[in-house]
């Protein structure tokens, strides 16, 4: 049974369609416990104070589809989730590590969790999409109750220690149902407030953008949208990554078409007719026909978008400023081209280092295999030399792994969370210096 499972997991390493995932990315973590030699590791390199060689592999003694989202805590610590099969049963499962990769046996069972009771009973499976942390360490994750999409969507809160909260929703859960609609990302306030964000199909051509925004208590927030939802047509729309801005603004990054989109609204919903037009920032960059998957705060109110573009084979990053207007002190009019290293980029998550570099990851492809792997672009948006091999630094781990999300920890290390495939399927997690810069 489990090698069929690595099959299948393996085939959807390798799927690709627009909308087929979301983003996410991460600010700094201040940390009291650093690693032990931060800077002493070579910028792209395998750092050997964290886990075996840099490498840390959590099997679930179950069936699982791997990491899919990690957040980094205010104390260091590191939490990721993914969906794990207990008992033919999909269900959501995280677990928590020390910052030098060790378990953290504090919480829920020597460092893992998982529930089975996430869904309501009439549910068949749980897929998780993304997870967010407040600011007391809880985490929310999203996903879908069906293995295929669309979907209800699934919105549960833990405690930091993995519990589900009882105050939250019904008995920690919030189903929310439309149809053909799918989520793709999740944010918290630090009222507590959870934002949700993905797409959803429309009485016109194409689908149209969906935002819900919860109060801390899990129910529909009146004060946002229509009862708690905003749905808004630009065109044949698919939303996917989700920023929540200091002010209380909402970013939402996904594809009109063929371009790279970003919305941005007002904490009530409606659209920011100071950003873009009317709200919405719809690029018309050649390097940037494609699909924003993830999103992070830019200088100066800006934001830092990254995504897959040339039909989702390649990758792009691109940084706008405060207005929605592309940057053009970064990279080429904006845009910042991931083309040449590797045969094929499918980018998932982004992050900003210490020094204003930015950081990707996601499905990369190098001589026909799929790796993990990190790319850097330096704070112009030049591919960064120094890191790695011309930019990107790449480990092999197993027959088959991939990185699906990225995080900068606060002395610099970077750290990338994902899946790899050996005699068995892995949460896995590798973490690459960032360098003495």
């Amino acid at each position: 049974m489990r090698g069929i499972v690595r099959w299948f997991v393996a085939l959807a390493l390798l799927a690709a369609a627009c909308g087929d995932g979301g983003g996410k990315a991460y600010r700094l973590a201040p940390s009291p416990t650093p690693m032990a030699t931060p800077l002493a590791v070579a910028a792209g390199a395998l750092d050997p104070g964290f886990g075996a060689g840099g490498i840390v592999q959590t099997s679930f003694d179950w069936i699982t589809t791997g990491i899919e989202d990690l957040a980094l805590l205010a104390d260091g610590r590191i939490v990721v989730g993914g969906t794990v099969s207990v008992d033919r049963v999909d269900s959501f499962g995280f677990a928590r590590y020390r910052p030098d990769g060790t378990l953290d046996h504090m919480f829920g069972m020597a460092g893992i969790a998982f529930d089975t009771t996430t869904p309501i009973s009439e549910r068949v499976d749980v897929h998780l999409q993304r997870i967010a942390t407040a600011t007391d360490g809880s985490i929310i994750a999203i996903g879908c109750t069906a293995p295929s999409q669309p979907c209800d969507w699934l919105i549960a809160r833990y405690s930091r220690d993995g519990v589900l909260d009882p105050s939250f929703g019904n008995r920690g859960v919030v189903l929310f149902s439309r149809e053909y609609a799918w989520p793709r990302d999740v944010a918290v306030g630090d009222d507590g407030s959870v934002v949700a964000a993905g797409t959803i199909g429309s009485d016109g051509p194409g689908n149209d953008y969906l935002l819900v925004r919860l109060t801390a208590a899990g129910t529909l927030d009146p004060s946002f949208g229509s009862g708690g939802i905003a749905q808004i047509d630009v065109g044949e729309d698919e939303g996917e990554a989700l920023l929540l801005q200091p002010d209380g603004k909402i970013v939402l990054g996904g594809c009109t078409g063929e371009a790279f989109t970003l919305l941005r609204l007002l904490p009530d919903g409606s659209r920011d007719a100071t950003f873009g037009s009317n709200g919405v920032s719809l690029t018309h960059h050649p390097e940037l026909r494609g699909t924003v998957r993830a999103l992070v705060p830019g200088p100066n109110g800006g934001v830092v978008a990254a995504g897959t573009v040339d039909g989702y084979a390649a990758g792009a990053i691109a940084r706008f400023t405060v207005d929605g207007a592309l940057d053009p002190s970064f990279g080429v009019g904006g845009a910042a081209t991931l083309h040449s290293l590797a045969r094929s980029i499918r980018v998932s998550s982004v992050a900003v280092d210490p020094h204003g570099g930015v950081v990707a990851t996601g499905q990369l492809v190098v001589d026909y295999v799929n790796v993990f792997g990190v790319l850097r672009v330096d704070a112009n948006g030049a591919v960064d030399s120094t890191f790695g091999d011309g930019g990107v630094a790449t480990t092999a781990i197993g027959f088959l792994s991939q990185a699906r999300a990225i995080g900068v920890m606060s002395d610099g290390g970077i750290l990338a969370a994902g899946i790899s495939v050996d005699r068995d399927t892995f949460f896995t997690l590798a973490r690459f210096g960032g360098g003495t810069r």
